[in-house]
């Protein structure tokens, strides 16, 4: 189990949100409950491997034991919410990702070290850009 520094680890759950000014708030905080019940929560596991947040998920796998790790990991860990669609990961990530494996694909030869270096160093221009 790598749970990386601190013992910190990471364990995707996407969040569900009320707007301040909801038109019907009676009728937002249904579907949120619902959203996140058992109904809807097997239903993404079942279709997309969802991690549930239900602690009584009685529909996993007895054999999933990535679910049982993030579990464990989730037990502690602290939480925080940071997900995937931060603007690095979507702006500047994913498209280098995609170019590389395009160039791979179309046979290029690409020198992964040097690729993952200058990732790293964009990553971190980024981030202190962004503090």
């Amino acid at each position: 189990m790598n749970l990386g520094v601190d013992g910190n680890g990471w364990v995707p759950i996407d969040p569900y949100v009320m707007a301040e000014n909801v038109q019907d708030e009676e009728a937002a905080w249904e579907l949120m409950k619902f959203m996140a019940g058992p109904i809807a929560q097997e239903w993404g596991y079942d279709n997309f491997k969802f991690n549930p947040t239900l602690t009584e998920a009685d529909f996993v796998l007895d054999e999933d034991k990535f679910t049982e790790q993030n579990r464990e990991i989730a037990d502690v860990s602290q939480s925080i919410i940071v997900d995937e669609a931060n603007p690095f990961v979507s702006g500047e990530l994913t498209p280098r990702l995609n170019g590389f494996v395009s160039s791979i694909a179309a046979g290029e030869e690409i020198d992964i070290d040097d690729f993952l270096k200058d990732l790293q160093a964009q990553a971190e221009n980024w981030s202190e850009d962004n503090q």
